[in-house]
């Protein structure tokens, strides 16, 4: 697994990145001769934004092959975080998921069963801005698909429950298979991280309300244990 950085400033796209990064989005990967006949723009602005997408990762390498006039054309596809934005920035998500649907499949395969279940474009929105300052050593789009499907089931298992309308999740997980198996191994962990967290504040309480003053040595190594179970947990 490799660490990602993550940078303080916040990445504010141009009208023209984000109508090159919709592009993609809405028609598949595209060299810069391609891009440039869709958007209309010129060719140098097009390299030009595809050198700063490939630098912020929104973009990778997809293909490189001469083309009619025997010129190296090399084609690029989005990213996971590259579609995020692309989303965000108003990409039409029907579109997206025909060419994209690889990249996150269980929400953008049964996109049409989610949207009539749930907030799924809330959800996407609130992604893209989770992601758009987080540059890693090497991309790796399956890292990333495993990151969103957590941050899927924190935004979906940590709802308030205020009326019948707030169990809408639970009703689309129970009625679609291949959902509900992938919600049933989610909340597993989910459920054995909520006990390592329990037994920590457990022990905590115990150190609190004992009249005996603890064995603090004893009591720090146990303490340290419990911690670094659930940062073990957080990611398995």
């Amino acid at each position: 697994m490799v660490s990602p950085n993550t940078k303080n400033d916040s990445i504010k796209l141009t009208s023209r990145q984000t109508q090159v990064l919709k592009l993609l989005a809405e028609c598949g990967p595209a060299n810069a001769y391609q891009i440039e006949r869709g958007t209309g723009m010129a060719y140098s602005t097009v390299q030009q934004i595809i050198k700063t997408a490939l630098r912020l990762q929104f973009v990778i390498l997809f293909s490189e092959a001469k083309n009619v006039k025997g010129v190296n054309a090399k084609a690029y596809r989005l990213t996971l975080k590259g579609l995020l934005a692309s989303v965000a920035c108003g990409a039409d998500l029907r579109k997206a998921a025909a060419h994209w649907t690889k990249l996150l499949p269980l929400i953008l395969g049964k996109l049409p069963y989610l949207e009539e279940r749930i907030k799924i474009g809330e959800f996407l929105a609130a992604e893209a801005k989770r992601w758009q300052n987080i540059v890693y050593d090497t991309w790796d789009d399956e890292l990333a698909q495993y990151e969103v499907m957590d941050h899927f089931a924190e935004w979906l298992f940590h709802s308030f429950i205020l009326d019948e309308s707030d169990i809408a999740w639970l009703k689309s997980m129970r009625g679609d298979q291949e959902l509900r198996s992938w919600a049933e191994e989610a909340l597993k962990r989910e459920n054995s991280r909520a006990e390592t967290v329990l037994d920590l504040l457990k022990c905590e309480l115990e150190l609190i309300r004992t009249t005996e003053e603890p064995n603090w040595p004893k009591a720090t190594d146990n303490l340290k244990k419990r911690q670094n179970m659930i940062l073990l947990r957080a990611h398995f």
